[in-house]
């Protein structure tokens, strides 16, 4: 920001250099410090002295006389303002903060002190009255500054959300200012002094500014996203005031599916706040809210992560929560926005038979093995016993400290049976049957290529790496690589393709990273292939390997919104590095059907590089 103002001050002499968009005026002010006037007569000689108090107003004066801001009549941006001359302080306020509001901080620039003053233009121009006080020795004078904010072209300014939602044309861009009182991260919900909510949809930097409280004024673009009318694409984010007393009504449901009731084509009940008691469940990587055998409704993905995890440390259990109603969303449902911590969630307390099918759940899907058994954890009940059937006794043994897993040979194939597992809560036992798969070493050979490697890293690091572990030279003209994009909408048609090149010989690796990526992720492979258009994925984004038009291997489900990523039991396509399990030597080539990552994948914290370039099959 190019400073509008800047004067230095002399006692005697007052020297002022004002700097206005690059250009130097020098404007020289004289003080009189002291003034001698003497009258004559035939008999009298009287002088005139000027006092320390006429000396400090006459300083004020002049400090105040020297400040002037170029371009008064024609503001278009922001500007700074000075907040100090020589020993004067000077602090602004404004008389329209909506418009030009001066920041409550001073800034230090090359040792001089300014004030921002940030300009909200609006549609038409606005003329505003900034006043300077001026303060030195316990003396103040003020003066006042008019400038003309001009209008920026295209815009339409907004007094209440009302006027916004009958008169604004979608894609208009617009200006409208509120109170914020939710947040989730790619946004938050403002209410304007009428009452009346409006959903306000951004980066998650812009999120992270504002606070519950904050009155903010906001421009972007009017736009509708399924039935929620919101305020996107933001091009500027001003608050203007914090710590402010915002009280929103929250309509307790004695029923949550009531909320079903919700009339969504109605735009002012999107943003609403309601109480409602329901069952969590978790569904693929999302958390559902059931009444009963009633789907009430999904949480939004985009909620707050830490919210999201407190609410799945309730899985099973009823709660009662307060949510925001974001939208009706035509695969989802209901989405409501959940912004609470843990101790926002009021749990009515499991019995032990919910407890049991909690627990019996997680238990109940199969074991894919290849080295020591791990059991996964309970949350209410303890283990108590494993018995290994028949079919398993050959290939899994109770060393006296773990259970050892005994790999069949690739001609004996996998082996398959169910571990009785005991599990107790209280003084009460239940037995569960746990399938256990243990894979067979395998041939060292694959019919075809597939994914080795997934990174999904910090800004640009997206590599994926696929393998040949063919006994074969692949000539890669016969492959394509499909990206499809899950944005507001989610694609069922390729949204980039990359047709492949050259040779990749037997046990080695192609990768194809994003130009953006860190040297860490580059020329690692035999060959590397620079692709924005296909590593520019994220975490809900579904990648597709095809030879010859036939599909042979995917990461992701095809069409399906996953939120911001699929995952489970640790493994997820976001902020991680995904490395192919060594017993998988085809790819999936289902691309539409449910997708778990953790089946097929093992997972390393978001940006590590573990051998990018090679890969084993065993």
């Amino acid at each position: 920001m190019k400073s509008k103002i800047l004067s230095l001050f002399l006692m005697a002499l007052v020297m002022f250099v004002l700097i206005a968009c690059g250009n130097e005026i020098t404007t020289t002010t004289t003080l009189n410090t002291q003034t001698d006037t003497t009258l004559s007569t035939t008999t009298t000689t009287t002088t005139t002295t000027t006092t320390t108090e006429d000396l400090t107003m006459a300083t004020l004066i002049g400090v105040a006389n020297s400040i002037i801001i170029t371009n008064s009549d024609n503001i278009t941006g922001d500007f700074q303002v000075i907040g100090k001359s020589g020993d004067v302080l000077i602090t602004w306020t404004s008389d329209d903060a909506f418009v030009a509001e001066v920041s409550s901080e001073s800034v230090l620039v090359d040792g001089i002190t300014y004030y921002n003053v940030i300009i909200i233009s609006d549609s038409v121009d606005r003329t505003i009255t900034l006043s300077a006080t001026f303060t030195l020795n316990d003396k103040t004078y003020s003066k006042d500054f008019l400038i003309r904010v001009k209008a920026e072209i295209g815009l339409v300014s907004y007094n209440s959300v009302s006027d916004l939602f009958t008169n604004a044309a979608l894609n208009d861009y617009v200006k409208i200012s509120g109170y914020v009182y939710a947040k989730y991260a790619y946004g938050y919900a403002i209410v304007d002094t009428q009452g009346t909510n409006l959903i306000i949809y951004t980066t998650i930097a812009n999120s992270n500014l504002v606070k519950i409280g904050d009155l903010v004024s906001v421009k972007g673009i009017y736009a509708v996203y399924n039935t929620l009318y919101q305020v996107k694409d933001l091009t500027k984010q001003t608050i203007l005031s914090r710590d402010n007393n915002v009280d929103v009504p929250i309509t307790v449901l004695d029923n949550a599916t009531d909320l079903l009731l919700v009339d969504s084509s109605i735009k002012t009940n999107h943003g609403k706040l309601y109480t409602i008691t329901v069952s969590i469940v978790i569904s693929g990587t999302d958390i559902h809210l059931y009444s009963g055998a009633t789907k009430i409704a999904v949480v939004y993905y985009n909620s707050y992560f830490s919210s999201l995890d407190a609410l799945r440390n309730h899985v099973g259990e009823t709660v009662t929560i307060n949510v925001l109603y974001y939208v009706l969303h035509p695969t989802d449902g209901i989405r409501v926005v959940f912004d609470g911590a843990e101790e926002d969630i009021a749990a009515i307390p499991l019995t032990e038979e919910q407890k049991f099918t909690v627990d019996i759940e997680t238990l109940e899907k199969t074991l894919t093995l290849i080295s020591a058994l791990e059991m996964p954890t309970l949350k209410y009940a303890t283990y108590v016993s494993i018995t290994i059937p028949s079919s398993l006794e050959d290939n899994l043994n109770f060393d006296g400290n773990e259970y050892v897993i005994t790999r069949p040979s690739a001609a004996e194939g996998d082996v398959t049976g169910n571990l009785t597992v005991t599990i107790k809560i209280g003084d009460t036992l239940r037995d569960v049957q746990v399938p256990v798969i243990i894979k067979a070493f395998s041939s060292g050979i694959a019919s075809n290529l597939f994914f080795s490697k997934y990174v999904e890293g910090s800004s640009y690091n997206k590599l994926v790496e696929i393998y040949n572990g063919t006994a074969s030279a692949i000539n890669l003209a016969e492959y394509t690589i499909e990206l499809y994009v899950c944005g507001t909408t989610c694609a069922t048609s390729a949204s980039s393709t990359l047709t492949l090149s050259g040779t990749l010989q037997p046990g080695q690796t192609l990768a194809i990273y994003n130009s953006g990526a860190t040297a860490d992720f580059k020329l690692k492979a035999h060959i590397n292939i620079e692709s924005n258009a296909i590593a520019n994925f994220n975490g809900d984004d579904t990648l597709v390997l095809k030879h010859n038009g036939v599909i042979i291997d995917s990461i992701g489900q095809i069409g399906i919104d996953p939120g911001t990523a699929w995952s489970a039991n640790g493994v997820s396509t976001q902020d991680m590095t995904l490395v192919r399990k060594s017993y998988v030597v085809s790819g999936d080539t289902n691309p539409t059907d449910a997708y778990d990552p953790s089946i097929e994948w093992i997972a390393y914290p978001k940006d590590t590089v573990p051998n990018i370039g090679s890969h084993t099959i065993e």
